[in-house]
């Protein structure tokens, strides 16, 4: 149930901080949200924005999709894939690791973060319990900043239009100010969003290779990883 909870608010939190951040830049830029009302063209634009506020998980749901079609074609491969790559290259240096048909050092970096969350799941999560806990946190934390990044660029693109819809955009000076202020908001969130990713990445890297340091003697036989990676045709191909 407490999963089910932290993954319901992995989506409603960025979805309900658009919306906010989207009526917050209204009442700075001085536009009332009954004059607002009396106009009929951007009438249709607030009903919008108050039933995405009611249902923000659903928001918060496309934001996360976006953000995930970005992350697994940039963070898991520039930010997580290098650290977990030398990650297995350590372990097969000492001999407690061997990835069946391919050298360590010879992974792409997608392939090595995807042979250590097979290792994760099979190995780790289901003898380490305590692990997989603080593992699950980070991830809904880590995949949360990232929905909200886009949420509040979506809200500054709806504030824009709806400015631009009014004809009230640089009216008042306040507008100067908002427009300033959200990038800061976003590069704060991204700076947020990175440091805990590296952390989420060093954290999940060290368990792992405590783990088989613990559990494995490089004296006798290393832990074999049978490892195929399958391209989108289903054609099984091995990995590397």
């Amino acid at each position: 149930m407490l999963n089910e909870f932290r993954s319901y608010f992995r989506y409603a939190i960025p979805g309900a901080l658009s919306v906010l951040l989207y009526f917050l830049a209204l009442v700075i830029g001085g536009d009332s949200i009954i004059g607002m009302l009396r106009l009929q063209k951007v009438t249709g634009l607030l009903g919008w924005t108050v039933s995405a506020f009611v249902s923000s998980g659903a928001l918060g749901y496309i934001y996360a999709n976006v953000y995930m079609a970005i992350y697994w074609f940039y963070a898991r491969e520039h930010l997580l894939g290098q650290s977990t790559k030398e990650m297995l290259i350590a372990l097969a240096g000492k001999n407690l690791l061997r990835i069946e048909g391919v050298e360590a050092e010879n992974l792409e970096t997608k392939d090595a973060w995807l042979v250590a969350t097979q290792i994760w799941y099979h190995d780790i999560s289901p003898k380490h319990k305590e692990y997989q806990q603080h593992h699950e946190w980070y991830n809904h934390l880590v995949h949360s900043l990232g929905a909200a990044i886009v949420g509040t660029l979506v809200a500054a693109l709806a504030w824009t239009i709806t400015k631009l819809n009014m004809h009230t955009l640089f009216v008042a000076h306040s507008d100067t100010f908002v427009l300033a202020g959200w990038p800061m908001f976003v590069w704060a969130l991204c700076r947020c969003y990175r440091m805990t990713l590296s952390s989420w990445a060093t954290m999940s890297n060290n368990m792992i290779r405590q783990y088989y340091e613990d559990s494995f003697d490089n004296v006798f036989a290393p832990r074999t990883i049978m490892y195929y990676r399958s391209d989108l045709t289903g054609r099984p191909n091995r990995g590397g």
